[in-house]
């Protein structure tokens, strides 16, 4: 009999999305799948949505719980899944309906098979291309995870292109025999994907990548980073590089690469701060603290600026001498650029 497959959905408010999302996953075309739907507390018409799935389509398992957040959302469907493979879609995305049976056909051959993506915007479908491609070992793996070259620049832009778990395809007895699981974002704020590939990588030998967007990635997000702003993430953040940096271990090259990171992580920080109601010069003093900070510094003078695009050393310049204008000048062409595209 073939190997069942595990879809984990974590759900919460996703109504306006949700049909779509469902329709993707019960059309595809290799059919040995579980559907764990996870309920997360939603007050919408979600649940309606979910249960009709579930009345038609014996492949779906709906567990509902009081709201806890997408990561104990993501641990409780691992902790009922029953498949040999755990794959994740998030509830407002869609697949194409040959992903699973793609990622099927190489993971018997390696520990994890990840595809690219497609960017959906409101009114653009936009290729993330990984420009890598075929079996590489965990380490090769685990560095473009922390950090990523784009041939032989560094790209701020791409940064965690890599690191979603959705378009993935894990071994559950992996993730389960070393209790590998999501990170609260009341801990960490943001980077539970990248905690958890981080964690799974550790413990597998290769991982096979398949350059092809098959999962649809829906960006168009009123609650992004630029529009909501958390006066906590600083904090957030500090704890989030803190396990990263515990995952990333001794070696020097992935250190190096730890660094550059921690350098870039400046830019959503700084995106972050711009959404400060009290004013301006609330705004600047953050900046300022921020760039001003010992850890910081030495990250901004690891990074090989001339391996960055012109406007990125521009800015990572602007971040080492702590010339503030500059970045907030940055900051908001950044922000225009972003929302514009949404």
């Amino acid at each position: 009999m073939p190997p069942k497959v595990s879809v984990i959905v974590p759900v919460y408010n996703a109504e306006a999305f949700l049909w779509e999302c469902l329709n993707s996953i019960a059309s595809q075309f290799y059919s040995n799948i579980e559907i764990l739907v996870v309920n997360d507390g939603s007050n919408d018409g979600s649940l309606a949505i979910i249960e009709a799935f579930a009345q038609s389509d014996l492949r779906f398992r709906l567990v509902s719980q009081e709201n806890a957040g997408i990561s104990n959302a993501r641990n409780t469907g691992i902790r009922y899944a029953i498949g040999e493979y755990i794959a994740f879609v998030d509830s407002d995305d869609w697949i194409n309906n040959t992903m699973l049976y793609r990622l099927l056909d190489e993971i018997d051959r390696h520990d994890m098979v990840a595809c690219s993506y497609y960017r959906e915007f409101v009114n653009i479908r936009m290729p993330r291309c990984f420009r890598i491609s075929g079996s590489m070992s965990s380490y090769d793996f685990k560095s473009l995870l922390i950090c990523p070259f784009i041939g032989e620049f560094l790209d701020p832009g791409s940064i965690d292109s890599l690191t979603t778990v959705w378009g993935k395809l894990y071994k559950t007895a992996v993730i389960k025999s070393n209790s590998i699981a999501f990170v609260s974002l009341q801990e960490i704020g943001t980077g539970e994907d990248l905690l958890f590939n981080l964690s799974y990588i550790g413990k597998v030998g290769d991982v096979f990548v398949i350059d092809e967007p098959l999962y649809h990635y829906r960006k168009y997000n009123t609650n992004s980073i630029t529009t909501t702003y958390k006066s906590d993430l600083n904090v957030k953040w500090q704890c989030l590089y803190a396990k990263i940096g515990d995952l990333v271990g001794e070696d020097r090259h992935q250190q190096k690469l730890f660094h550059y990171r921690h350098a870039f992580s400046t830019i959503g920080l700084g995106l972050n701060e711009l959404n400060n109601s009290e004013g301006f010069l609330s705004i600047y003093k953050a900046l300022f603290a921020l760039v001003s900070n010992h850890l910081y510094d030495r990250s901004y003078h690891s990074l090989p600026l001339s391996r960055l695009n012109i406007h990125w050393q521009f800015f990572f310049l602007f971040a080492r001498y702590k010339f503030t204008p500059g970045i907030f000048l940055m900051l908001r062409l950044i922000k225009a650029i972003i929302n514009r595209g949404n």
